[in-house]
């Protein structure tokens, strides 16, 4: 049987996230995915209604995400992170 839903076991679960660092960090990683994620969705009115382009310009668009994760990897692999990782991943 489960225990009942409370204040205590809500702050308690809060608290084991904060005191795990490599959690809260995947967690924090996964909800700004999320959030963000979506906007990709607008991009054919984005192309079509602001930039006035056709196919070739949302192609562009939506190969950008791609070309910067590609930098993003390629930067980090000649160049690790070695401190501080957690706070440049939340100011990035």
């Amino acid at each position: 049987m489960r225990a009942p839903l409370s204040f205590e076991a809500l702050f308690s679960g809060i608290a084991f996230i904060r005191s795990k660092l490599v959690i809260l960090g995947a967690l924090s990683l996964d909800l700004f995915a999320v959030l963000l994620g979506g906007a990709t969705v607008l991009l054919p009115v984005y192309a079509r209604d602001i930039l006035h382009t056709g196919p070739w310009g949302l192609g562009v668009l939506r190969a950008a995400p791609a070309v910067g994760a590609l930098t993003g990897s390629i930067v980090l692999a000649h160049f690790p992170l070695r401190r501080r990782a957690g706070t440049t991943l939340f100011g990035a």
